[in-house]
């Protein structure tokens, strides 16, 4: 329920149990006015705060307005080439995506190298495992949106 400042803290605490494994993304903050803030921690690298932003903020600030459904709006795609799995984790790489649906890996996915990310589309999930997703497999994909 709002309260006088506008924060919906239950919804905020709903967004934050959401999250996968990692450091909280948000926390509020008592204020000397004696109002709350929220303060969302992103990582350092330039592409996981993207990927941060995108899973953990933009949920919270839909949740905080009111939104009902405020997931990441997954679609589907198909891989136009192999990718390697994380043993230890699922990993969204960048991606462009073609009309057909069409997914291609960029070179160069380090979280440090921001710059194939102005070639990409969005981001492509690939599940967590030891071996490589072959081309032709349908995985998750998550369009860029009003960036």
């Amino acid at each position: 329920m709002p309260t006088d400042d506008g924060l919906d803290r239950e919804r905020m605490a709903q967004v934050v149990e959401r999250r996968s494994t990692g450091p909280p993304p948000a926390e509020a903050a008592s204020c000397p006015d004696g109002a709350a803030r929220w303060a969302f921690g992103l990582p350092g690298n330039p592409v996981s705060t993207l990927v941060g932003f995108e899973l953990f903020v933009r949920p919270a600030l839909l949740g905080l307005q009111g939104a009902r459904e405020i997931r990441p709006d997954f679609s589907t795609g198909v891989l136009a080439s192999d990718v390697k799995q994380n043993p230890q984790r699922d990993e969204l790489i960048r991606v462009q995506a073609s009309a057909d649906g069409t997914l291609t890996p960029l070179t160069g996915q380090q979280s440090h190298r921001i710059a194939i990310t102005a070639l990409s589309d969005g981001l492509a999930r690939i599940p967590t495992g030891t071996g490589q997703v072959p081309a032709g497999t349908r995985v998750g994909f998550l369009p860029f949106q009003g960036l």
